[in-house]
């Protein structure tokens, strides 16, 4: 009505309005269609070569997070090969690393470790910020759909924590969140019996 009026002024404000949020919707519903395949087909268990999972992880959130740019991105050694399905295990790292990425955008030197360690024949692999962190007694909520811890204004449709849970024991694995006593947070998981004898086949 005000366009035809003449009056172009409420849409200059309203247009980019509009359009941020239909991007955000189409965000959200891209991520609630993906935690939703997430158990649509079995998962394989193939030895896949664990550093280049994460380096690609890793270029992905760069791509993906402007505010990754900002970020200090770090991985410790990573075990030769490990048994798991190279599309869940990207998704759930790229999920875990973005959300580190997000929750530390706002301190003054963000950094982001990806660390793995070996226990018998078991891989862990911890995502580590020195971002805002969240109270301990929240840790076993983090995962669920749409959750947001109080008092944190972020970003992002609340599904990327649900998709790397989804995507984690989709291949039989355990998830979970620590909080520091410092700032920041830890996000773990462990993939049982992952440790591969035979060196990857799969590409990363």
């Amino acid at each position: 009505e005000a366009m035809a009026q003449g009056d172009a002024t409420l849409a200059t404000r309203a247009l980019p309005l509009i359009a941020e949020q239909c991007e955000a919707s189409v965000k959200m519903v891209n991520a609630m269609l993906e935690l939703a395949r997430m158990g649509d087909a079995p998962a394989q268990r193939v030895p896949v070569a664990l550093a280049g999972v994460v380096e690609a992880a890793i270029d992905e959130v760069r791509l993906a997070f402007p505010e990754a740019r900002a970020a200090v991105l770090s991985c410790s050694p990573m075990p030769g090969a490990v048994l798991a399905d190279p599309v869940l295990l990207r998704t759930a790292l790229v999920n875990l690393i973005g959300n580190a990425v997000k929750f530390s955008s706002e301190v003054d030197a963000p950094r982001i470790e990806v660390n793995a360690s070996v226990e018998g024949r078991d891989v862990v692999v911890c995502i580590r910020d020195n971002g805002c962190g969240f109270p301990a007694e929240l840790a076993p909520r983090l995962f669920e759909p749409f959750f947001r811890a109080p008092g944190t204004q972020r970003q992002g449709h609340g599904l990327g924590l649900s998709i790397a849970r989804r995507a984690i024991e989709a291949m039989g694995g355990r998830i979970w969140a620590v909080a520091r006593t410092e700032r920041g947070a830890e996000l773990c998981f462990r993939l049982g019996g992952a440790l591969a004898d035979a060196p990857a086949k799969l590409a990363a």
